[in-house]
């Protein structure tokens, strides 16, 4: 089952255009302000997205690659991204069937995102439980802002034999702030798969640029309000595919896919779906609103036509069976109240606004397990205090959502914070073919119950110990799924 004694010890209705456009601004503010430049049909297009000016851009992103240091800003930077990439539209689509649950990628290669650390012990002390539990042979892809890259892979190699590092460097000094890019999930969306020439192809959002500056917008913030943290969670993919394209292939999306908030799954019945959380779901359906293409899309009664389009943009994007969002039957009843158009916006963003678990990968976690049973594996609160009743109902809500789809539903419980969930876990296919549940822990008393209920459902258990990642200091916080992608 699990490995026990590796575990770390534990401390005891109909609104005319005129309407729409004036209550525009607060329509921003309701989605998250995320608005999409023209997403146009969503096709394949061998046209390249990046025009010729925003080579410019990051090539001054970019400045350390000539050892030369950039009198521009990030914020400079940001707004010249956005300019050039809104000026043409790809929406690909990824052939049906290629796109891999997590769960059935071997974990070879994994990508990692750090926090700029101030020495090498440093990055032992922080990510060093991650590298140990990793079998010889894997290869990390470690994306880091700055920082001696030559006497990373030194300390590396002396220290951890067994794996192979292969260091990126995606930001200068003005890119990365203390919040670095520690949260790969964020940055990227591996979808399991190499292209035809052996690279990892990435799922890229079309809105991202757009979903920065409008979430600029609706938090009240002026452009020079952007952190160094949020241009590289947008702009990271874009730089990796730009400067390693022998590495990397993108895949230009049409819906948000901020991978913390966007997991691929294989449902019940055998086939391939995504789960998309709210985050996602209301951002993507910002862009389709500002687009123009139904302005009414948010009136209550077309609600649900909108949440259907918002899926099948999904299922178009990554060639999937079905999309299904999180929550989906409660967001969906709001709808059916008998709500004014400003009624039902403020009910929208107070059920965005109202949960803790921000992000999906907070609140369940689905695979198939080693006697081929799907398993989704749920956040529990109730009874533990330092969650909110209106957490407790939305994780009950989550429960029994996928039961109803057909999973085995595990709750697993939380310890003193959402970040420090067992739901955040990494889970692969090792090399005896057997699936292989990396668990995070946090010497709280709740590890061994996570621990024992993967094992006791069908999956092999590797302890991670996360409680320094996964600590209360906002520049060391989330946890193993929020650190750890896997390529392939």
């Amino acid at each position: 089952m699990g490995r026990l004694d590796d575990l770390p010890s534990c401390e005891p209705v109909e609104n005319n255009l005129d309407d729409f456009a004036r209550q525009r601004r607060g329509i921003l503010k309701v989605l998250g302000g995320v608005a999409v430049f023209g997403l146009g049909a969503v096709i394949r297009s061998d046209k390249p997205r990046i025009p010729d000016d925003s080579d410019r851009v990051l090539e001054e992103s970019l400045c350390l690659m000539d050892g030369e240091e950039s009198s521009r800003t990030v914020v400079d930077l940001t707004l010249d991204m956005y300019n050039s990439l809104t000026r043409e539209t790809v929406g690909e689509r990824i052939p049906y069937g290629l796109v891999l649950p997590e769960d059935e990628r071997t974990g070879k290669n994994i990508m990692m995102g750090t926090t700029r650390l101030s020495n090498y012990a440093r990055y032992d002390w922080v990510y060093g439980p991650i590298f140990d539990k990793l079998p010889d042979g894997t290869t990390v892809h470690l994306v880091i802002g700055s920082g001696d890259v030559c006497g990373f892979k030194g300390f590396a190699k002396s220290k951890y034999p067994g794996i192979n590092f292969k260091v990126y460097q995606i930001g200068s000094s003005e890119l990365d702030g203390d919040d670095g890019i520690n949260y790969i999930q964020d940055v990227i969306f591996p979808t399991g798969f190499r292209d035809e020439d052996g690279r990892f192809v990435l799922a890229m959002s079309n809105a991202d640029p757009m979903a920065l500056e409008m979430d600029m917008m609706s938090s009240g913030r002026s452009s020079v309000g952007v952190d160094y943290g949020d241009g590289l969670s947008v702009f990271g993919d874009e730089l990796l595919s730009k400067y390693y394209p022998d590495d990397f292939s993108p895949r230009f999306v049409e819906p948000l896919c901020v991978g913390g908030d966007l997991q691929v799954t294989r449902f019940p019945n055998g086939m391939t779906g995504v789960i998309v959380g709210k985050s996602n779901f209301f951002k993507t359906l910002g862009a389709m609103v500002m687009q123009g293409t139904n302005p009414l899309i948010l009136d209550p009664k077309y609600f649900k036509l909108a949440l259907g389009s918002v899926k099948a943009a999904y299922e178009r994007a990554f060639g999937v069976f079905e999309a299904v969002m999180v929550d989906e039957e409660f967001i969906l009843g709001l709808a059916d109240k008998n709500l004014s158009f400003q009624d039902f916006a403020n009910k929208l963003q107070s059920h965005r606004e109202e949960s803790a678990f921000f992000h999906s990968d907070m609140v369940v976690k689905t695979a198939t397990n080693n006697d081929g049973i799907a398993v989704a594996f749920v956040s529990d609160a109730e009874g533990n205090s330092n969650f909110s009743e209106s957490d407790v109902q939305y994780l009950k809500r989550v429960q029994r959502q996928f039961e109803r789809i057909g999973y085995r539903v595990v709750k697993l419980p939380c310890a003193d914070s959402p970040v420090r969930n067992y739901v955040n876990s990494s889970i692969v296919t090792h090399s005896s073919r057997r699936k292989l549940a990396y668990v995070p822990c946090y010497r709280k008393p709740e590890d061994k119950t996570a621990v024992v209920r993967y094992g006791q459902n069908g999956f092999d258990v590797e302890v991670v110990n996360m409680s320094v990642l996964a600590n209360s200091n906002p520049n060391l916080a989330g946890s193993l799924h929020c650190s750890v992608s896997v390529l392939d």
